[in-house]
């Protein structure tokens, strides 16, 4: 088995028991980022919405989250349900359809290293 399908045979015990990342983190990204709420956020290998969740308590509600681990997906979907703006795909992000220009934001947690470099850093930054 691949390392970066590791989480996803632990989906659950995994949302259980990660610590959340400090909500210091999203706040110096979008100071940094200078977005406002209204921007776009694409969340590449979002787990179980760690991530999404830091955006989501300081307002900011558009968010795709892209996620290989289909358990993982459904936990973020799950979770996320009543939140209409936030849309969790399950696909590898190199072969995710969807255009990351079309996002003011793209961020990934602890995830980007597992994707190809060659795919991944051009699809980000064309």
């Amino acid at each position: 088995m691949d390392h970066k399908e590791t989480f996803n045979t632990v989906a659950l015990e995994y949302d259980k028991y990660r610590p959340a990342y400090p909500k210091k983190l999203f706040r110096d990204i979008v100071n940094y980022s200078n977005i406002s709420q209204d921007c776009r956020i694409l969340e590449i290998g979002c787990g179980t919405g760690q991530a999404t969740q830091g955006f989501l308590e300081l307002g900011y509600n558009n968010i795709t989250c892209v996620e290989l681990g289909s358990n993982l997906a459904n936990i973020t979907r799950e979770k996320f349900k009543n939140e209409e703006n936030v849309r969790a795909y399950n696909s590898p992000f190199e072969d995710w359809d969807g255009n990351p220009s079309n996002y003011d934001l793209a961020i990934s947690g602890t995830a980007f290293h597992f994707i190809n470099p060659k795919v991944g850093y051009p699809k980000v930054v064309p």
